[in-house]
């Protein structure tokens, strides 16, 4: 017989055991014992079933699970969620363990590029840190000139820069990031969203309660590390994070150094939510460009010319906010400033060199003739050769300068009351956002050094002052732009069945762009 299990009850596992005890009895109590298993077990399985308190039989006979929702916005402001099969395009998102869930030194489109489908990645830049995010063969770049085919938003902010419309992604902590979502087209996203729409939505004390520090080194001098801490108290909560990198780079004349910090400051009672929240960084990205192959074949690690990098800071400052009224209408909001400064050094070879007929000055493209191609300064007088020391390799040092200031607000509704039997989401809203650039560009000449080293002696280039060069004019720029977004869109998705929803969305921009030339009226313009 069966022993007792502790309790009173009958243990399963040891009448299996008794029974296993007597299997070698001979082929006919074998025979017998092995019909007998199944009442044995039977008998076994019955009585601990009695034995056990209602709960726990109640526990093994669980209550059909139901399948799990994922809710994701639709419109730029958080409080526009709907359920994930309702989107009449691509959604794909990521929370913050699966961002981390290889590697927490991953940036965004790194975490995105390994575990989202039709996200790339080009290192165009030539740095790691400032890739181009690629989706379905839309860009959102830090390069100007790209075509920029996708919008981005942090915490319901669009930061694709106000000049130019790129994204730098080095300024993103990505350990600070709760869930990053990229989803296809849609109107209600406004600027560059032709290809789609980046959402990036930030921790805070609500939704991260926690403390964790981390630090990893790595070859050619990486030095990686982060800390952060998240706490509620009561309606309030607090979330800190802080980190860095120091990175000597793979190849010769290409070191970066990161500084990204992040902070959030809320308050949550009932139906109501406002958060306070700064993003800052300042990075310095040595981001070498491209290097002839036969230079390559002798040391994978050389660079044609440098210097070859950039200096980004930027300040952000968002105040948003929510209240739901009812149980079908929430109003969400958010205003932002938002400080972004950028320097380019670029070292180059140059088309200038001695005349052909007058080797006491520099000539610049055309016949390469004194006086009709002679290279002119910004001081609009003729270049002579005397500037570089005798017998120095002539070179170009070319730097911009970006300096852009951006506010702006939102607000936006969500109103999901059904009509008749009938599933409702209806999201409207308004949109405001102004930026003043200050734009600076020039080439400087100068000498190459033995290393390829670009060095500047201090003559701006300007063939502007001249009479007789010929096109292109290669000259410094200054330019003032201001330009003023209004937006207003509305997206609605009406359940026709349980299994059938129909969405219609769409958006209204104007722009006001102006364009005020600093050293001439050549650049002026109002569109």
């Amino acid at each position: 017989m069966p022993r007792s299990a502790p309790g009173g009850g009958i243990n399963a596992g040891t009448c299996v055991g008794e029974w296993y005890g007597y299997r070698n009895c001979g082929s006919i109590l074998g025979l017998v014992a092995a019909l007998g298993l199944v009442a044995v077990l039977g008998t076994c399985l019955t009585a601990q079933a009695d034995a056990l308190p209602a709960g726990a039989a109640a526990a093994s006979n669980p209550p059909e699970t139901l399948s799990e929702v994922t809710i994701v916005g639709t419109a730029p402001l958080p409080g526009s969620g709907i359920d994930i099969n309702k989107v009449p395009s691509n959604v794909q998102t990521m929370s913050a363990a699966d961002l981390n869930r290889d590697d927490s030194s991953d940036s965004l489109p790194q975490a995105a590029a390994r575990h989202m489908s039709s996200v790339t990645l080009n290192d165009e830049q030539g740095s790691p840190f400032q890739p181009d995010f690629v989706y379905r063969g839309f860009e959102a770049s830090p390069i100007s000139g790209i075509a920029e085919g996708l919008a981005v938003y942090q915490n319901g902010t669009r930061i694709n820069e106000a000049y130019g419309d790129t994204v730098n992604w080095d300024l993103m902590p990505s350990y600070a990031v709760n869930r990053l979502t990229v989803q296809g087209d849609n109107p209600v996203f406004g600027l560059n969203a032709l290809g789609g729409a980046v959402t990036i939505e930030m921790k805070n004390g609500f939704n991260y309660q926690d403390s964790e520090a981390q630090l990893s080194a790595g070859s050619y001098g990486n030095l990686t590390g982060h800390g952060e801490y998240g706490a509620r108290f009561g309606d309030f909560g607090l979330y800190l994070a802080a980190g860095g990198l120091e990175d000597g780079g793979f190849r010769y004349q290409s070191p970066t150094a990161l500084r990204q910090a992040y902070a959030d400051a809320g308050y949550e009672h009932g139906q109501t939510t406002l958060h306070l929240s700064l993003t800052a960084a300042d990075d310095n990205i040595g981001a070498v460009g491209p290097t002839p192959v036969q230079m390559l074949a002798q040391n994978p690690r050389s660079v044609f010319t440098y210097p070859q990098s950039m200096h980004n800071e930027m300040q952000m400052l968002q105040l948003a906010g929510s209240q739901q009224a009812g149980d079908w209408l929430q109003l969400s909001g958010n205003a932002y400033w938002r400080r972004f400064t950028q320097y380019l050094v670029d070292g180059n070879t140059t088309a200038a060199q001695a005349c052909n007929n007058n080797a006491g000055f520099f000539c610049l493209g055309g016949t390469n003739s004194y006086p009709v191609d002679t290279l002119y300064s910004a001081q609009g007088t003729p270049v002579p050769t005397s500037v570089l020391p005798a017998g120095a390799t002539p070179g170009e040092l070319d730097t911009t300068d970006n300096h852009t200031h951006s506010v702006g607000a939102a607000l936006q509704t969500t109103l999901t009351a059904p009509i008749g039997s009938h599933g409702n989401h209806l999201v409207a809203g308004v949109s405001v956002d102004r930026s003043l650039t200050d734009f600076g560009a020039r080439g400087e000449l100068g000498t190459l050094g033995p290393t390829l080293a670009a060095t500047g002696a201090g003559v701006i280039i300007d063939q502007a002052t001249s009479s007789t060069a010929q096109p292109p004019i290669e000259g410094p720029v200054s330019l003032r732009a201001t330009a003023a977004y209004y937006g207003a869109y509305l997206s609605e998705a009406f359940d026709l069945t349980p299994k059938l929803t129909w969405t219609v969305s769409g958006r209204l921009n104007t722009a006001q762009l102006n364009l005020h030339d600093q050293l001439g009226t050549s650049l002026d313009g109002d569109h």
